[in-house]
């Protein structure tokens, strides 16, 4: 790690949780029973993932249909190097629940603030929805 510039792109730290905010994180989800599935926002893509190549937890599959009709977005499952290191893989490793990374809208990255707006009118009943089909 070069401290004068920062850390390397998409460092993560010297091993699973080592980053404070990370462990704080993970911790609240394990110990909070009242999430059922998790929403993490990426860009971009306009894709749903689910599962996270070691299974899927019951009703992934039909939360991700619903989420991706709901919001226009391909549903697919995550392969390759998508399939781990992320929290949606975390939790649907370690909590055995339903989780899915959106890849909010196209473009240039980063998306310019312009394209916000328009994004959140794509995803704004999905987002609504999404609580109550757990």
């Amino acid at each position: 790690m070069n401290i004068l510039g920062g850390a390397p792109t998409k460092y993560s730290g010297e091993y699973p949780e080592s980053e404070p905010e990370t462990g704080a994180l993970c911790n609240y989800l394990r110990f909070n029973e009242n999430i059922k599935m998790i929403l993490t926002f990426h860009s971009q893509g306009e894709e749903i993932y689910y599962g996270a190549g070691c299974g899927e937890p019951p009703r992934s599959k039909s939360i991700g249909k619903l989420l991706s009709k709901l919001s226009g977005y391909e549903l697919k499952t995550a392969e390759g190097t998508a399939s781990y290191g992320g929290l949606t893989d975390w939790y649907v490793r370690e909590m055995g629940k339903p989780s899915f990374t959106i890849e909010c809208g196209k473009g240039e990255n980063p998306l310019p603030i312009e394209s916000f707006f328009s994004i959140y009118a794509t995803l704004r009943e999905m987002l609504f929805t999404a609580p109550i089909l757990i």
